[in-house]
């Protein structure tokens, strides 16, 4: 996030913007283009923790990107500012004047844009609505969005809980992925000759379906076709709540460890399964590269 210069002009969109998908997309490039015909800051401003989390405790939202991801992905958008605002009691109990003349005053705010579902201040009980008219009533211009139907964070979640990257990918406009470290795990796959790459990635994150997944595997320029396991894999652990996220690679040997990289899922290919023997898993992981292959 760069300084703010709270002297600057600026067209503000707001919103948590979990995903960053093509609704969202629509709002931050409506703001960015506002901007730009005026001559002024294009900004976007989420806000840290997610208004849930805040009302329900730490973790109710599992998040689709990581914060890193989500400045990323808004900035593509031609947004160049992005405003991170602290969410506590202040900010969740104002009024829609109070929010709209923080922004003002805070940011130098001409123009608010968001989306048509936005809902903000005391028990979120303000719509666009009374955005607008708070906005006319201190000189600020409004801009409302609408998405096309079927476009929300909670639908993609949906989606990738039922293991249909395939569809979250549509209302996303891109891959569904998980950035994160490499770690060394028990080399179980170089023993039965697949190694795998090991995947930490932020807690409060959404993992999809337990299962397995054709994948691509991006560090640096380079993209690798993959195969991922998510879930406990439970041939070879009784660990119940040591969820991992292992991918093998394929025609590759590049040492990845302790790097970061990112994991695009393209396509559920079967559930995770307990096998009796790792001979089983063994031919079961062929059997499923051969399937990505065809």
């Amino acid at each position: 996030m760069s300084t703010i210069d709270p002297k600057t002009s600026r067209v503000i969109a707001v919103g948590n913007f979990d995903g960053v998908h093509l609704g969202h997309v629509k709002v931050l490039k409506a703001a960015a283009e506002s901007a730009n015909n005026k001559n002024e800051k294009a900004a976007a401003m989420t806000f840290e923790p997610h208004p849930k989390d805040y009302f329900c405790g730490e973790g109710t939202v599992k998040k689709i990107t990581d914060e890193k991801t989500k400045t990323q992905l808004i900035l593509e958008t031609g947004i160049t500012e992005h405003i991170i605002e602290k969410f506590d009691s202040e900010l969740a109990n104002m009024s829609s004047d109070e929010f709209v003349l923080m922004l003002k005053n805070k940011y130098n705010c001409t123009e608010i844009v968001c989306g048509s579902n936005f809902k903000f201040g005391k028990k979120a009980a303000y719509s666009t609505e009374d955005l607008k008219f708070s906005c006319e009533k201190f000189g600020l211009k409004t801009t409302v969005c609408v998405y096309e139907e079927g476009f929300s964070s909670t639908k993609i979640r949906e989606f990738l809980t039922d293991g249909d990257v395939e569809t979250a990918a549509k209302l996303l406009g891109r891959n569904y992925s998980i950035r994160g470290t490499v770690l060394h795990g028990r080399h179980i796959g170089t023993e039965i000759g697949f190694p795998t790459v090991n995947l930490t990635s932020e807690k409060d994150l959404i993992l999809p379906r337990f299962g397995v997944y054709e994948t691509k595997v991006i560090f640096g320029e380079s993209v690798f076709q993959g195969i991922t396991n998510v879930g406990l894999a439970p041939t070879v652990s009784d660990d119940s709540t040591n969820i991992r996220t292992e991918t093998f690679i394929l025609n590759t040997n590049i040492d990845l460890y302790e790097k970061e990289i990112t994991v695009e899922f393209i396509k559920f290919i079967r559930p995770e399964k307990k096998f009796g023997s790792l001979e089983e898993l063994k031919n079961q992981i062929k059997s499923d590269i051969e399937q990505i292959g065809k």
